[in-house]
């Protein structure tokens, strides 16, 4: 073996590991630069989860301030990948109302605003490619409004005392109760 194969091979795996390197990083850097830009949303993502658990018999989402809670997760536990494909996922939401019915996403009316959210939903319920997705580029969207407006909800003290059924101390542990037609679940664990 000649010493020139030797530093060609050298400098070629040096060259191939810093492109590989610095191209990663490249592709997955944070498109946005300050975490506190979620605030801006705070009206759009008020109005999501308000399509999502809408006012009936209890409260909205929206009362029980469900949108505050995703902007804390947001900005202080969620991963760069998970601020990152909210942050599209909204600005998708936005745009999509705006071609779609020429105005603001909190303009359109209920059904509009419904159907919006429905096919998001409709486009994200493959299995196995939203494993695969989930792997790769975290978690959708739509599957991180859901799951943080139940989560919201349900921890939130509007949530816990008129949805759910709430008891702070429930007594004795009973493996097996009975329960009743329309009978709430509990609040606790």
């Amino acid at each position: 073996m000649k010493r020139r194969d030797v530093l060609r091979g050298f400098f070629g795996f040096t060259v191939i590991g810093l492109s590989s390197y610095y191209g990663t990083n490249y592709f997955f850097r944070d498109s946005t630069s300050n975490l506190k830009d979620i605030r801006k949303y705070s009206s759009l993502i008020a109005e999501l989860v308000e399509v999502i658990i809408p006012i009936s018999d209890t409260p909205s989402a929206k009362d029980a301030q469900v949108h505050n809670f995703i902007i804390s997760y947001l900005e202080n536990c969620a991963s760069r990948k998970e601020y990152k494909n909210f942050m599209n996922g909204l600005n998708d939401i936005e745009s999509e109302s705006k071609t779609r019915f020429n105005e603001l996403y909190k303009d359109c009316r209920v059904d509009q605003k419904y159907l919006l959210l429905k096919e998001l939903d409709d486009s994200s319920n493959n299995s196995l490619i939203k494993k695969i997705s989930n792997k790769i580029m975290g978690r959708s969207f739509f599957d991180l409004l859901k799951s943080l407006t139940i989560e919201g909800y349900c921890t939130s003290e509007v949530g816990a005392t008129k949805f759910l059924r709430y008891q702070p101390v429930p007594g004795n542990y009973e493996a097996i109760t009975n329960i009743r037609k329309n009978q709430k679940a509990w609040a606790t664990k």
